[in-house]
């Protein structure tokens, strides 16, 4: 067997070297053949080194790229082995390379799409590579060049490397250099000794190659070594970044670290400097530590966000996207105990904001003095809230400010170019109220298309805190009337719900509100004319074009309420009003005697006097400017035993039953009420027309009675045993008021005088027997 494989590799010794020996007179076959590929080679040639052939060529040319003075010493035996390529010499005296960005990354300008090939494990395995490149990328129509030598001598475990980049050909003393030389160890990733020295010095950024990298252009100087003896390994950096391209002017950072590891894990402390023209920022005491992988955590005791907001907004400028939100928002205050994690995910980061402030901008709320956990990545942060008092305004949609002693909860915000959300959910507690809060935010590209949404269930609020969920666009009149309405009371089981854009156009409805609950112990001042309601127990609801209430008890002006509705229309033109009551009749009169009520009463007076129950059903449209229009007040009476003493009349009712109805400005109607007048039963009917307000009366009474409403002198010398005139009689009286004039009242009183004796001479005599009509005026 083994002489069987001697043989196969004499031949194949023999054949190969026959084979390269003739690869001059082979190129016109060779290039014949990679025409197909777009390649062509020149001066190709080749020779044996002991068992590794040896190929060459003056210049190789393919899509993109360009060699010249290429020479590779095939290393046969390991590149068997390790199953790929592997070079015992490989050098490239010059090359051009010229890489466009596509799709899918960077490539050579004219190639297929592709992934690139992984050329790492030749460069760590081939013994010894040489390379001279001249490397230009292209982008956007622009280009930049980057002129490397690369120089990798690998023996076993044992690595040298160099390399140095330039771009500046006329800077001799500018370029970006690498040394490493590193021996493994071990099997791990962190199981290396040696020392890599990494420098830098004038080594500028070109624009295109910065625009394709996305970062800006700038010049870096830099000073790096990193050593290690077995698992042990120590690292220092010192990095100055200046002329950094920003939109508001040139920026510089200054990086300074010191670390030391073991089996690949490193920890330190470094320093970071960050100044515009007219910003600076310095961090000290930057803890962080690093694993193999490449993953990196920072912490840092304290970071001023108002120094960092002010950085930004100087390094991005306010014209800018980004500088115009920083400068809006305008962050304050303090981030405490900073961790930032940087790893192949992406970098994610979380500290504890402190007293922290920022300005309401394009639907960010404004804060004031927050106080919560901070989290994020680059696309999303969250706040969380824990329990510390919480002053915030979102002065876009809402007048108020929300005040809270304890604020519970998280907001998210996410963004990515053209886009911004925000979600929000909180328990909010202070002595006036304890609200729980659901709010979303988007806004689009598109600042037509951004909407904000809340929803807050008011467990318990003042009246007065519930103003802070009114909305700007309620305004105008109805607004107002809110602002004086509510006076006092408290709110319970309320819910508050808003929706609307962002931003509106005029006369469009972009924007709805709606507020509801149960208030107890409220105070509602519904007209400045009017008296208030108190101690009012019922539901009330706000919406875009109206408010209404519906309550159950209350009191005004010590009219005890049964029932108490009130809406006001969006433009607040007026305040509708249905009362329903049972007082007493007395304070029915005061009530209405301490009102504007008393503008329809003309044919009543002040003195009047009432007792017992009258049911009371009254709805009331009442203008906020000017006076009431006929029909605007309108009342039903319910008389249930009522007295009603008409004083300036010198009569009194008594037991009064039945009902009525009055409307404005002096439609009055009654039928069929009884009751007593003067000792007897008296039924009595009112009717009204343009005119007048009549009363009818149907009754009995005695002589002296009616001398005694006529105020005729000593009654008793009238109506006494020995007087002319005795008896008692039944009559007709109808009593007329002209309440749209000046003409005085009328009364008519009509009788057939039965019953009545006229103990005088005749023929004016008459006895009780005889009916004499009698009819006065």
């Amino acid at each position: 067997m083994a002489a069987v494989a001697a043989v196969c590799a004499a031949a194949m010794q023999g054949g190969g070297r026959l084979l390269v020996a003739a690869l001059p007179e082979l190129e016109p076959r060779v290039n014949a053949w990679l025409a197909t590929r777009d390649v062509a080679v020149h001066g190709l040639w080749g020779s044996w080194r002991h068992l590794n052939p040896v190929l060459g060529a003056e210049s190789l040319a393919l899509p993109g790229a360009e060699f010249h003075d290429i020479a590779l010493e095939l290393d046969v035996a390991e590149s068997l082995w390790r199953n790929r390529i592997v070079a015992r010499r490989f050098a490239v005296g010059d090359a051009r390379l010229r890489l466009e960005q596509g799709p899918t990354g960077w490539r050579l300008e004219g190639s297929a799409e592709g992934p690139a090939p992984d050329l790492s494990a030749f460069f760590r395995h081939s013994d010894e590579v040489r390379l001279q490149a001249r490397i230009e990328f292209l982008t956007n129509g622009a280009s930049a060049a980057v002129d490397l030598a690369l120089s990798a001598l690998n023996e076993g475990a044992a690595h040298r490397w160099q390399a140095e980049l330039s771009t500046d050909p006329a800077c001799d003393d500018c370029y970006a250099r690498l040394d490493a030389d590193v021996r493994q160890t071990g099997p791990g990733i962190g199981d290396q000794a040696g020392a890599v020295r990494v420098q830098a010095r004038h080594f500028r950024l070109p624009a295109a190659l910065a625009e394709a990298l996305g970062v800006p252009a700038m010049v870096l100087d830099a000073t790096g070594q990193w050593s290690a003896d077995g698992a042990d390994a120590a690292a220092r950096t010192e990095l100055h970044v200046s002329d950094i391209a920003l939109p508001a002017g040139p920026a510089s950072l200054t990086v300074q670290t010191t670390a030391a590891g073991a089996h690949g894990l490193y920890r330190g402390v470094g320093s970071l400097r960050v100044a515009t023209p007219d910003a600076e920022v310095s961090v000290e005491d930057i803890g962080f530590a690093a694993d193999a992988a490449g993953a990196l955590t920072l912490w840092m005791d304290l970071l001023d966000l108002g120094a960092w907001n002010a950085l930004f907004v100087s390094a991005l400028g306010a014209g800018g996207t980004l500088g115009r939100w920083f400068h809006g928002v305008g962050a304050r205050g303090q981030l405490r105990d900073v961790q930032l994690q940087v790893d192949r995910e992406g970098i994610a980061y979380e500290g504890l904001l402190h007293r922290a402030y920022t300005e309401s901008f394009n639907g960010i709320p404004r804060l004031d003095d927050a106080r919560g956990r901070l989290q994020g990545h680059l696309h999303a942060l969250r706040i969380a809230l824990a329990g510390a008092p919480l002053r915030a305004a979102m002065p876009e949609h809402f007048d108020g400010s929300w005040n809270y002693d304890s604020a519970a909860g998280e907001v998210t915000i996410w963004f990515e170019p053209g886009y911004l959300g925000l979600r929000g959910t909180g328990n909010l507690r202070s002595e006036e109220a304890s609200v729980e809060l659901g709010l979303a935010l988007t806004r689009p590209h598109d600042p037509l298309e951004g909407h904000l949404s809340m929803v807050a269930l008011v467990e318990r609020a003042t009246v007065g805190h519930t103003r802070q969920f009114l909305p700007r666009e309620l305004r105008g009149q109805l607004r107002s009337w809110l602002d004086t309405a509510l006076v006092n009371g408290r709110l319970v089981g309320g819910a508050v719900a808003y929706h609307g854009h962002t931003r509106t156009l005029p006369d469009l409805p972009m924007r709805r509100i709606a507020l509801t609950g149960e208030v107890r112990d409220g105070v509602v001042a519904y007209h400045p004319d009017w008296p208030i309601a108190e101690a009012l127990s019922g539901r009330f609801s706000v919406s875009g074009t109206s408010v209404a209430a519906r309550f159950d008890t209350g009191a005004s002006l010590g009219l005890p309420i049964q029932g108490l509705e009130v809406e006001v229309p969006g433009d607040a033109a007026y305040v509708d009003v249905r009362v329903q009551a049972r007082p007493s009749a007395g304070e029915a009169l005061a009530f209405a005697f301490a009102t504007p009520i008393e503008d329809f009463l003309s044919f009543a007076c002040e003195c009047w006097t009432g007792a017992g129950p009258v049911g009371i059903d009254a709805t009331l449209r009442i203008p906020f400017a000017g006076p009431p229009e006929p029909g605007d007040v309108a009342v039903a009476f319910d008389l249930d035993g009522v007295s009603l003493g008409l004083t300036d009349l010198r009569l009194q009712f008594h037991d009064l039953e039945g009902s009525a109805r009055f409307r404005s400005p002096h439609l009055l109607a009654a039928a069929g009420v009884e009751g007593t007048l003067f000792g007897f039963p008296v039924r009595i009917d009112a009717a009204s027309d343009d005119d007048a307000v009549s009363f009818a009366f149907t009754g009995h009474s005695r002589v002296e009675d009616i001398f005694a409403v006529l105020d005729m002198g000593n009654v008793t010398e009238v109506t006494g045993p020995s007087a002319a005139v005795q008896g008692a009689f039944d009559f007709d009286a109808t009593f007329d008021f002209f309440a749209a004039s000046h003409r005085p009242p009328v009364l008519r009183v009509s009788t057939d005088a039965l019953g009545v004796t006229l103990d005088l001479p005749q023929p004016l005599a008459k006895g009780p027997a005889t009916s004499r009509p009698l009819t006065t005026r």
